[in-house]
């Protein structure tokens, strides 16, 4: 483990070529990890974090130290478009040119507008729940006048729009450097929430399905039931490490599914 600084993010080595780059805090509004791939001609990521300048620049203070701030990115896969995920992909964008961002299809909309994350967090009928608790200001942050991107912005954790290069897909696989990564669709979260597995290597990048902070599962992004499904699809994986994208890394697969 490289302790950058006790204040800032930590770059925790999984391996000679993989490394995690992991916030201050495990909890929202706080940035997911971020994994770099270390490939023969450059790095490939997987999630980006939060949009915020301080979360930017301690991703890019991150690959200077690691000595990869000179080296092209060739691929960034996105485990889904929620802002703690991909909102840093509007300044990096501005910054760097990556060869192929990947995404799975039923999380484009929201990438591509931003809004619609409110009918993925089913925000209307958190509102109509709410009717009845009382009348609130409209510009409050909660109640009646909530207004997701908003909330987002205002927890600099802002929301960036987005087209992917690369449709992702339950069953692809995706090749970087020594790694084999098979597709699966996890949703609950989010409809087109995807985790990350290799076989060989018996690894999984989880994503938000596992982890330290419990995330939201709203009906319109598959809800507890999708949430469970897919829980029981990544159990009959043959895993000895899971990578979550909030938390530390897990090394008894079947314990932390059973939680």
């Amino acid at each position: 483990m490289q302790d950058m600084d006790h204040q800032d993010s930590i770059i925790i080595s999984i391996a000679d070529d993989l490394k995690m780059i992991k916030p201050p805090s495990p909890y929202w509004p706080e940035s997911s990890n971020v994994y770099v791939f270390e490939e023969r001609d450059g790095i490939s990521l997987f999630d980006v974090g939060c949009g915020s300048n301080a979360a930017v620049e301690r991703l890019l203070d991150a690959f200077k130290y690691l000595n990869r701030d000179s080296k092209p990115i060739r691929k960034i896969i996105l485990s889904h478009a929620h802002p703690d995920h991909m909102g840093a992909m509007g300044i990096l964008l501005s910054e760097m040119t990556p060869e192929t961002v990947f995404l799975h299809e039923m999380d484009v909309p929201y990438a591509l507008d931003p809004e619609k994350l409110s009918l993925s967090f089913d925000i209307p009928l958190c509102k109509t729940r709410a009717g009845g608790m009382g009348t609130r200001n409209e510009t409050e942050k909660k109640g009646p006048g909530f207004d997701l991107i908003g909330y987002f912005r205002s927890l600099d954790c802002a929301m960036c729009r987005m087209k992917p290069d690369r449709i992702m897909l339950e069953g692809d696989t995706i090749q970087i450097g020594h790694y084999a990564l098979s597709v699966i669709h996890t949703p609950g979260h989010a409809p087109g929430h995807v985790s990350l597995y290799d076989k060989e290597k018996r690894l999984l990048l989880a994503g938000d399905i596992l982890g330290e902070m419990v995330a939201w599962y709203a009906p319109s992004s598959g809800g507890a039931d999708g949430y469970l499904n897919s829980l029981e699809k990544i159990s009959k994986l043959d895993i000895d490490l899971i990578l979550p994208s909030h938390g530390d890394t897990v090394v008894d697969a079947r314990a932390a599914i059973q939680e």
